[in-house]
């Protein structure tokens, strides 16, 4: 793949000077952006787009990742605590199951669980301490697509590393979240 440059989305002055190219021929790009005040954004905003050619049919899972190797890999919440950067891919008709990462991760307030449904379905949403105990548990119809549960620090009686856990009639998967006091 080559990069072809790079489009603003959310971040409204996101350009050229927000990236670093002195390692493209290594296949890296280093990415750095800063402003004050908050962004309200759901998971479906795309902060920015970076533009690629590929003269062969490629799967981004194979050939895109996020990692600190040239600076670190976080962003910040209002509170200034450290939120983990993750990529995720989507297929544009969204007919794939796939369970995201929390965000934030770690969170002390809030947090939201974004999954994609191949079908309106229905679905359970189970957040569990170490020990196996539901702390959490939210079934119902969800739509086809991208869907966001939103998880307030009132709605768990725990706080640590959890477990939550994505089941439908035909699909299921669980990732690990931290919630901090």
């Amino acid at each position: 793949m080559k990069f072809n440059g790079i489009e603003s989305g959310a971040l409204v002055n996101f350009d050229e000077s927000n990236i670093g190219l002195s390692k493209l021929n290594n296949g890296e790009i280093a990415i750095s952006w800063n402003k004050v005040t908050n962004l309200n954004l759901d998971a479906n905003t795309a902060l920015f787009t970076l533009k690629f050619i590929s003269s062969n049919p490629v799967n981004l899972k194979d050939v895109l990742s996020i990692t600190s190797s040239q600076i670190k890999k976080e962003a910040y919440n209002e509170e200034l605590e450290v939120m983990d950067v993750n990529l995720n891919y989507r297929n544009a008709e969204g007919n794939v199951f796939a369970l995201y990462q929390n965000t934030p991760n770690p969170f002390s307030d809030y947090t939201n669980i974004n999954f994609n449904l191949p079908e309106n379905s229905h679905a359970l949403l189970t957040i569990m301490d170490l020990t196996g105990k539901v702390v959490y548990s939210r079934e119902g119809d969800f739509t086809k697509g991208m869907n966001t549960v939103k998880i307030e620090k009132s709605d768990l009686n725990a706080s640590g590393v959890l477990m939550y856990k994505l089941e439908t009639s035909d699909n299921i998967d669980t990732k690990k979240m931290i919630m901090i006091k």
